[in-house]
């Protein structure tokens, strides 16, 4: 459980407000633009009613809001950072990882990802260490454990540090620590959770005339849709765009193509991205025929999604029999 000490210092009500109220705006008036923070980080939506309780989460959050802000008006990442405001947030954080109370809350750890965020979106990467502020993520995240089933920001956080931790990853500086039983139950929870829905949704037949329960489904099928589809961005495209992953002739894929990885890692996760992608896109076509929707997006999507994995089989193939076991499973 996390605990607060009795003489924590609390950001006013009026800053926190404010604050919220405009993430609130933000979140609601950028769905859909290709400008919503939400494209990186699925966890804001849990964040103003903490936003009072953490000075870490809240100077760290304000930065991100402030920062972002700015670049999607047009002004360079180079330009954008408060070095005074980047500092306190700073400061504040260091105060949180001193508290024994705080330093493995979910807002201490949403407050970290948020900074390591600002810091890649707005600074020059020579300036900045960012391997080890992608140390202290893990780190903290080693402290408090996996979350438990249930707790949604908790889960969420694991997806909002991927990108970072996979950079650990691939560098080996960390193990896999995503496939221990703990872990790999808590991000089988995210989709679970959907999964269950549908299930009693599909099998009892008055939960289909439910329009709330229906609605409700939708709007969860989407979170955690725009989730995964957050982490092929943060952690996929990237090695996409500088050629860690490529492509290369091969004639005997059907699309012509095979991908090759620098390692089985990148590669078990190349793949795992694009299998949680099919899936929610089959749920997605599962709901549009209990509403009676025609929308071919999601089966379109789940070729494109299957084709990655189809080009990945001959990096498969040419593990050592053990690995590919192993990758298979």
């Amino acid at each position: 459980m996390e605990s607060e000490t009795a003489n924590t210092k609390k950001v006013s009500g009026t800053q926190a407000d404010l604050l919220a109220g405009n993430l609130i705006k933000h979140l609601s008036t950028s769905e859909g633009t290709g400008h919503s923070l939400t494209v990186f980080l699925s966890t804001l939506r849990y964040v103003p009613p903490l936003l009072e309780s953490s000075e870490a989460l809240y100077d760290a959050t304000n930065l991100l809001v402030s920062t972002w802000l700015q670049i999607c008006q047009g002004a360079s990442p180079h330009d954008v950072l408060s070095l005074v405001s980047y500092n306190g947030a700073l400061r504040s954080l260091q105060k949180a990882l001193d508290d024994p109370h705080k330093q493995t809350s979910s807002a201490t750890l949403a407050a970290t990802i948020y900074l390591q965020t600002t810091e890649a979106s707005g600074l020059n990467s020579n300036r900045i260490d960012q391997i080890s502020h992608c140390n202290g993520i893990y780190a903290i995240m080693m402290k408090r454990g996996a979350p438990k089933p249930g707790n949604g920001l908790g889960c969420q956080l694991i997806l909002d540090s991927f990108g970072f931790m996979f950079r650990l990853l691939i560098r080996g500086d960390i193990d896999n620590f995503f496939t221990q039983p703990d872990w790999e139950n808590a991000l089988s929870t995210i989709l679970a959770d959907v999964v269950r829905r549908f299930a009693k949704i599909r099998n009892v037949p008055e939960h289909l005339r439910d329009s709330q329960a229906l609605e409700a489904l939708s709007i969860a099928l989407r979170d955690v849709g725009e989730s995964f589809r957050a982490l092929d961005r943060n952690t996929v495209q990237p090695l996409l765009q500088s050629k860690t992953i490529y492509e290369e002739d091969d004639p005997k894929s059907p699309f012509g193509t095979s991908y090759v990885f620098p390692n089985g890692v990148t590669a078990l996760h190349f793949t795992n991205a694009a299998s949680f992608n099919i899936l929610i896109n089959t749920l997605r076509q599962e709901l549009n025929a209990m509403l009676d929707i025609n929308d071919p997006s999601p089966e379109a999507e789940c070729l494109e999604w299957s084709e990655r994995i189809w080009r990945s089989c001959r990096y498969t193939l040419s593990l050592k029999p053990l690995c590919s076991t192993s990758f298979s499973t």
